[in-house]
C-alpha cells in the first residue's frame, strides 16, 4: 500500500485509497494550510525511502535522527477537523475490521470474505458517528506523511485489530506510541481460541504488551464479531466506542425513574427506545428518514439493567390478579431453586452497572425455550457439533395447553356405569383453590354419570334432564 494522498509531487491528490470526496476536499484544504509543513514532510519521506525503510522500528534502529524528526514533524502536525465522533479501524488483512464495523451498525454495508475485501478507506455513518473501514496493510511507512499523522490525531478513537498475537501490529503501536497518541486493542476471533485455553491466551496478551512497553493502550478487547453476543466484552465496546451523548443518557435514566414509578404495566425496553430515538433526532435536528432506532431494542435492555431498572410483582396491578395459585407458587419455587442451585451450568450476566457475561465453570447447557412445539430444538440439529458438549434444558411455554386434555360433554355418558374418559377432574374453584373431583365410586366399579358429575361441579342442570335420570 502506497502513501493515502500524496505522492511524489506534492499536491498530487492520490485517490486510489481514498475516494470520499468530503474527506477528499478536507485534506486538500489542509495541504494548502500547511503547505510548509508538508514540504518537510515530503523531504524527511523521500529521505526514508532511498534508505529503503519500512517501518518505524527499522527507522529507529538504522536512522534515530530521522526517527527523531518524524515524531517533531508529528508534534507540529495539528488534528484533520473531522465533525462529530470518529473511530478508525486498522489491522493486517483478515482481521474481521469489516464485520466489526457492520455489526456495530446493525446492517451490512462492509464488504466481507477471504483475503482483502477493503481496498479503500471507507466512511460508514451511524447515528452521530462515523466509522472507518482502513484496508489491511503489512507495512507502516504509509503512515509517514502529514496527512495520515492529521487524520488519525483527528480521529476520536483508534482501533487496531489482531488476531493471534500483538507481533502482528507492534510497528504500528510504537509509530502510535511515538506520537502520543492512544489507541484501543481488539482481540478478534476470540471464538477460534479452546474454551480451555482462553484464559492463557489473555494472558499472553497482556504480557506481550508489557513486553512490548506499549503506553499508548486505552482498553484490550476479547471479542468475536461473527458471534458478538458470546463474549461480555463485546458490550463493553459498544458502550465506548459509541455511548456518545451524556446528557441524552442522563434524561434516559429520569425517563425509565419517572416510567417505573406509574401504576400501569405500559413500559418496555421498546419504549425506552422509542424515547432515546425521538430526543436523538430532537438534539440533532435531523429528520428522520428510516425505521431504524438510533439505539436499539437489545441495547436498550441492557441500558435497563446499567440504570438498575428491577422487574418485580406489583400486587396492585390488575395482571397479577388470579395467578398466585398454590400450584403455581409451588412450581415456581421449584423452578428457581433448580436454577439456583445449576447456576454454575449456565451462561449468565452480572448486575454491574456493564453487565458482564459469565462462563460456566462445569458442563455448560443451554436453556431453549420452546414456542411451537419442539420446532426450535431441530432448528438448533445443523449446529450439534457447535453444542455437543453442553447440556439442553427445555422450557415449555404455556405448558398447560400442552398438557391439558380438551373433552366433549359427548364423551361422558348421562346414567352411572357408561362411558367416562378419564377417572378425575380437576378445576379452580371461585376462590382460586385447585378441586378435584372423583368420576367413579368409591370401589371405582362404576362411573357416576354425567348427571351426578354436573351435581358435584355445582353445574345447573334443567328440571325435565334431573327428572329423566330418575
Amino acid at each position: 500500500m502506497r502513501g493515502l494522498l500524496l505522492l511524489g509531487h506534492s499536491h498530487e491528490v492520490i485517490r486510489e485509497y481514498l475516494q470520499d470526496p468530503a474527506t477528499i476536499k478536507l485534506l486538500q484544504e489542509f495541504q494548502q494550510q500547511n503547505a510548509h509543513l508538508l514540504q518537510q514532510f515530503e523531504k524527511l519521506r523521500q529521505e526514508i525511502e532511498d534508505q529503503k525503510i519500512e517501518s518505524f522500528e527499522d527507522l529507529q534502529q538504522y536512522d534515530q535522527k530521522g526517527a527523531d524528526a518524524l515524531v517533531k514533524l508529528a508534534t507540529q502536525t495539528t488534528p484533520l477537523q473531522m465533525q462529530g465522533r470518529n473511530i478508525g479501524f486498522f489491522g493486517l488483512t483478515s482481521t474481521g475490521k469489516s464485520t466489526i464495523i457492520n455489526k456495530l451498525l446493525d446492517r451490512e454495508v462492509a464488504k466481507t470474505g477471504a483475503g482483502e475485501t477493503t481496498t479503500k478507506i471507507e466512511p460508514y455513518d451511524g447515528k452521530g458517528y462515523t466509522l472507518y473501514d482502513i484496508p489491511g496493510r503489512n507495512d507502516d511507512t504509509t503512515y509517514f506523511s502529514m496527512e495520515y499523522v492529521a487524520f488519525w490525531k483527528g480521529l476520536t478513537a483508534r482501533v487496531v485489530l489482531l488476531t493471534t498475537s500483538m507481533k502482528e501490529m507492534t510497528k504500528v503501536f510504537h509509530l502510535l506510541d511515538a506520537i502520543n497518541l492512544k489507541y484501543d486493542i481488539v482481540v478478534n476471533k476470540f471464538d477460534l481460541i479452546k474454551q480451555d485455553e482462553r484464559e492463557n491466551f489473555k494472558a499472553q496478551i497482556k504480557q506481550e504488551i508489557n513486553q512490548c512497553g506499549l503506553k499508548g493502550v486505552n482498553n484490550v478487547w476479547f471479542v468475536s464479531s461473527q458471534n458478538p453476543r458470546q463474549f461480555p466484552d463485546w458490550i463493553t465496546m459498544c458502550h465506548s466506542f459509541l455511548d456518545c451523548y451524556p446528557d441524552l443518557e442522563l434524561e434516559a435514566r429520569q425517563f425509565v425513574f419517572e416510567e417505573c414509578s406509574k401504576t400501569d404495566t405500559t413500559f418496555t425496553a421498546e419504549t425506552l427506545a422509542i424515547f432515546i430515538d425521538n430526543r436523538f433526532y430532537e438534539l440533532n435536528n435531523l429528520k428522520k428518514v428510516d425505521q431504524r432506532l438510533a439505539r436499539s431494542v437489545e441495547s436498550c435492555k441492557l441500558d435497563l439493567r446499567r440504570f438498575g431498572a428491577k422487574f418485580t410483582a406489583n400486587s396492585s396491578r390488575p395482571y397479577f390478579l388470579g395467578h398466585e395459585r398454590e400450584d403455581v407458587v409451588k412450581h415456581r419455587k421449584e423452578f428457581v431453586k433448580y436454577f439456583i442451585e445449576r447456576e454454575q451450568h449456565f451462561y449468565t450476566i452480572t448486575n454491574d452497572a456493564v453487565p458482564q457475561w459469565k462462563t460456566p465453570t462445569t458442563t455448560p447447557a443451554v436453556l431453549l425455550y420452546i414456542l411451537s412445539q419442539f420446532k426450535r430444538l431441530f432448528q438448533l440439529l445443523p449446529f450439534k457439533n457447535e453444542y455437543k458438549n453442553h447440556n439442553f434444558v427445555c422450557l415449555l411455554d404455556n405448558a398447560r395447553t400442552h398438557t391439558a386434555a380438551h373433552m366433549h360433554i359427548n364423551d361422558f355418558g348421562m346414567t352411572p356405569g357408561t362411558r367416562c374418559p378419564v377417572d378425575k377432574i380437576d378445576y379452580i374453584d371461585e376462590n382460586n383453590k385447585k378441586q378435584t373431583i372423583e368420576c367413579y365410586d368409591d370401589d371405582d366399579e362404576y362411573n357416576k354419570g354425567l348427571l351426578a358429575l354436573a351435581y358435584e361441579l355445582n353445574v345447573f342442570v334443567l328440571k325435565k334432564y334431573a327428572n329423566s335420570m330418575n
